[in-house]
């Protein structure tokens, strides 16, 4: 804490787990969960009226209350999706919000601190995600009333926690958490950590994994208890069994870690059976998993101009599901080096902590850590080559693995004499590389620049994009004839758009955490 007045917090706000640590002098305190003991917290929340319970609790209730149960919600940030519970319509940065809320009081528990004392803190996401996820995040942490101080990417802060060794180090940082993927190239030195390029892909992870054993284990009961096609539909469909299988998968996945051989117990409609599994036959099931992994760590290398091999030098694995063996034994044969796995559990956060510390402190010389932009940024335009201009196209002018803050300037002209107003839309690659074709990528800002003066036809406007450390984007307008500045509304697509801070603040109101 900062001289006993603010509560200073770095947090992992994972897909399927939660962390958050206190910095302190020297190590930072990596808090437990006052009811379980454990440092990780299910990602979970469960609505009960108007009181909504996170963590174990409510990852218990999936067997018994799906229904009133919220996972996975990660995976939903910077979406339009809406969650409906006891008449309210709640956004996923809505529901984070509420996970930070209970990680926040777990953490003025272990500290010792009331409700009155401000909180400080990082939030990690994946290097990967883009605007509107981070935006999401964002807000999210606003809504639980935290002070962010920054948005820092998972593999920054886990390198941050590593420490300093005095040396510059070439660092592949390769996170695997339950429900994201990222792979990070960046360079360590006494100063700060800088990223070099990044990769990921946001819908895979853990989870996916969990997946391909539910359907193993599924399969195999079904087959043992001799159940007919009807018999089948009935079980896929039953949630308490799905709920159950889950959570078999999840613990099946753990003890196939630990050894070659693991056992399940399924029991459904009178029927009890146990189902063995071999660590073999689960690598080869999910072997194409692994190989999507490598696919983008390959890309990432590429694209910090290191290539593969020796110029690496050290691999550093991050998230709960690396401990796979299938994951450092892959990566050893591609890259020939041994990769390191330490705390991937606790990490990010203890590094987020490390990273919050820095941002509060007074010195002049405090470290710096620097990431890219994950994503290539541009603006929808017509074609120029189209006669009729009816074809579109999306003009990048901001590449992936640029380094934060970036700038970039786009130029567009009027159409007509006095035309008040310039429609423009900022768009951001939503697939692995980047494509002109608007259906590979995603809106992200609408804007509407208003033009005050009598400008003639063919005028010029220049619109800046500027994105932050956080990689949160700012846009303005310039009439450069004269030099004024152009007024200019915008809301981030699916995340502001209706969603006004004040609004969300109202649809919490009423509602209380659980601690």
């Amino acid at each position: 804490m900062t001289k006993n007045t603010d509560l200073v917090l770095g947090i992992d706000l994972g897909t399927t787990y939660s962390v958050v640590a206190i910095h302190q002098q020297g190590d930072p305190l990596v808090v437990p969960d006052p009811i379980t003991g454990s440092f990780r917290v299910p990602s979970v929340i469960q609505f009960s009226g108007d009181t909504v319970i996170v963590g174990q609790m409510a990852k218990d209730a999936l067997i018994t209350h799906p229904d009133s149960v919220v996972e996975l919600v990660k995976r939903s940030m910077g979406t339009d999706r809406v969650f409906g519970f006891a008449g309210r319509t709640l956004g996923p940065e809505l529901i984070s919000s509420l996970i930070l809320s209970s990680l926040v009081n777990n953490a003025r528990t272990c500290a010792g601190v009331g409700p009155g004392v401000p909180v400080k803190a990082v939030i990690t996401v994946p290097a990967y995600f883009g605007t509107a996820e981070r935006e999401a995040t964002h807000i999210a942490g606003e809504l639980a009333g935290l002070d962010v101080l920054d948005l820092v990417a998972e593999p920054v802060a886990a390198a941050a926690a590593f420490g300093d060794t005095g040396a510059v180090r070439r660092i592949l940082v390769y996170d695997l958490g339950g429900g994201t993927f990222d792979v990070t190239v960046l360079k360590s030195r006494r100063s700060g950590v800088t990223v070099m390029s990044t990769g990921g892909d946001s819908a895979l992870g853990g989870a996916d994994w969990d997946s391909r054993l539910i359907d193993m284990v599924g399969t195999r009961f079904l087959t043992t208890i001799g159940a007919d096609e009807e018999t089948r539909e009935d079980f896929w469909d039953d949630q308490e069994a799905m709920a159950r299988l889950a959570l078999a998968a999840t613990s099946l996945k753990e003890n196939l870690t630990a050894r070659v051989t693991a056992r399940v117990t399924v029991s459904w409609r009178g029927h009890t059976e146990t189902i063995v599994v071999e660590r073999g036959e689960f690598e080869a099931a999910t072997s194409d998993l692994v190989a999507r992994t490598l696919d983008t760590t390959r890309q990432a290398l590429t694209d910090s101009g290191l290539g593969e091999g020796p110029l690496i030098d050290e691999v550093i694995l991050v998230g709960g599901s690396s401990r796979m063996p299938m994951i450092p034994a892959a990566l050893g044969q591609k890259l020939g080096v041994s990769p390191r796995l330490v705390d991937p559990d606790l990490v990010v956060a203890k590094g987020a902590a490390i990273i919050a510390g820095t941002l509060t402190a007074k010195s002049p010389t405090r470290a710096d850590y620097r990431s890219v932009v994950p994503r290539s940024l541009g603006v929808l335009l017509h074609d120029s080559y189209d006669p009729q201009a009816r074809r579109q196209i999306v003009q990048h002018i901001i590449d992936r693995n640029t380094a934060l803050p970036a700038h970039a300037t786009a130029r567009f002209a009027t159409i007509v004499r006095g035309q008040p107003t310039v429609h423009l839309q900022v768009m951001e690659q939503a697939g692995q590389m980047p494509s002109p074709e608007p259906q590979h990528n995603r809106r992200v800002i609408d804007a509407q620049l208003t033009v005050t003066a009598e400008l003639p036809a063919g005028s010029p406007i220049d619109v800046a994009l500027d994105v932050a450390v956080d990689g949160r984007i700012t846009v303005s307008g310039t009439e450069p004839t004269s030099g004024s500045r152009v007024e200019l509304e915008y809301y981030l697509d699916q995340v502001t758009e209706g969603r006004s801070l004040t609004a969300q603040r109202e649809s919490l109101s009423g509602i209380t955490v659980a601690q």
